[in-house]
């Protein structure tokens, strides 16, 4: 191989090698703009938290709806003895057998925590992550994000809007419910 042949092939491995870089530069700055379409500010401010919310909220409402079945099932073991001594064993027995069902079911509460604890802990991993991204790519963390929602997020409807479990520290209380009626006279 002349001298002459070597700067030609070192001179097209010089200009695929910049061909090469400028298509890695391309494709890192059209995922810069991907993950700023995403919005990362505010779905780490506003969605991840407000699943994380109402999560909490689900856990909270089951803990206390088990606590609540499960008295009520305390109350039929004591209904079952004073069964037992007026009126047979029989009934006594079929109601102890409620209340042990009702104990037995009563352990979704838990599973369910230890599930929904596993959610919170991948929200916490992907708040982190998508913050990392966010400063890899320079996305400006302090800079507000464009107003209005985020294009994949989904459109409330009025009906969405009516009714459904809120969470207590967003629901209306009785003195705003009072004032709307108020309104309307």
């Amino acid at each position: 191989m002349t001298a002459r042949q070597c700067d030609t092939s070192a001179q097209q491995r010089l200009e695929q090698i910049h061909k090469e870089y400028d298509a890695m530069l391309r494709y890192l700055e059209n995922v810069r703009c991907e993950i700023a379409q995403l919005q990362p500010n505010r779905i780490r401010a506003a969605y991840i938290p407000a699943a994380r919310d109402e999560l909490d909220a689900i856990v909270e409402a089951t803990e206390s709806a088990t606590a609540t079945i499960l008295d009520a099932a305390e109350e039929i073991e004591e209904i079952a003895e004073g069964l037992g001594e007026a009126v047979g064993s029989d009934l006594a027995d079929r109601a102890r057998a409620v209340a042990t069902t009702i104990y037995e079911a009563s352990n979704f509460q838990d599973i369910t925590g230890q599930r929904i604890t596993k959610v919170v802990k991948t929200l916490h991993y992907l708040e982190q992550r998508i913050g990392d991204m966010a400063r890899l790519f320079d996305h400006d963390e302090s800079a507000p994000e464009p107003e209005g929602d985020h294009p994949d997020a989904p459109v409330a409807r009025q009906d969405d809007l009516l009714s459904g479990p809120q969470l207590v520290e967003t629901a209306n209380g009785q003195d705003d419910i009072d004032a709307l009626f108020a309104d309307c006279n």
